[in-house]
C-alpha cells in the first residue's frame, strides 16, 4: 500500500512520505452515509461532491486541461 501511495505522491509532484493519513470520520454525516448505502444512491452523490471538492481546492491530483494532456498519455 505504501508503494502505491509513493507512486501517487510522485505523480503529483509531492515528496515521497509527505502524505499523512487524515481522520475525517467526525466530518461525515453518519445518517446520510447509512441512507446512501441502504437506498443505493452513494455513487450519485460521491461524484458531484468529488468534483465540487477539486473545483474549490488547490489539491487537484491532475493539473492541466485534462488527464491525457496532464500526463502526456493518449487514450
Amino acid at each position: 500500500m505504501r508503494e502505491l501511495i509513493n507512486l501517487i505522491e510522485k505523480s503529483c509532484g509531492i515528496e515521497e512520505g509527505k502524505t499523512k493519513p487524515q481522520f475525517l470520520l467526525p466530518l461525515f454525516p453518519v445518517t446520510r452515509m447509512i441512507e446512501e448505502i441502504l437506498v443505493g444512491m452513494a455513487a450519485d452523490t460521491n461524484m458531484p461532491e468529488m468534483i465540487d471538492h477539486f473545483n474549490n481546492s488547490d489539491d487537484a491530483p491532475v493539473t492541466g486541461t485534462d488527464f491525457w494532456t496532464a500526463t502526456g498519455a493518449s487514450p
